[in-house]
């Protein structure tokens, strides 16, 4: 062996299971990602319900998902309702409304007077 070679190198250009020399470390990793996925997939058809059970589990998980979203979307309506009534009828709100009423009508009433002439 060469004094500058790897041994990472050499050990992954020898392994039984690639298929092509230009790229050792692909072929490596596909068989064992591919086995991965078959010993998850072996364990949950293993562990999981049966179909019938999974079909009627799937439609009751959908339905509380459903309940929730909708308890969800009313808590906010509800809360967003009495945010802006709050801020509505605070009296920075009602203060502010009525100075600005106030002075659009004092301008109002000087664009009559100015141009009625």
């Amino acid at each position: 062996m060469a004094e500058g070679q790897d041994w990472g190198a050499l050990v992954l250009t020898r392994l039984p299971l690639h298929t092509s020399w230009r790229s050792p470390v692909q072929p490596v990793m596909k068989p064992f990602l591919s086995f991965t996925v078959l010993a998850v997939l072996l364990y949950f058809l293993a562990e999981g319900p049966s179909p019938a059970q999974a079909s009627s589990s799937v439609a009751e998980g959908f339905e509380q998902f459903q309940h929730k979203v909708k308890e969800l979307a009313d808590t906010v309506a509800t809360k967003a309702k009495e945010a802006i009534s709050k801020i509505q009828n605070s009296e920075f709100s009602t203060k502010t409304r009525n100075w600005f009423k106030h002075n659009f009508q004092k301008v109002k009433d000087k664009m009559d007077a100015t141009f009625s002439k």
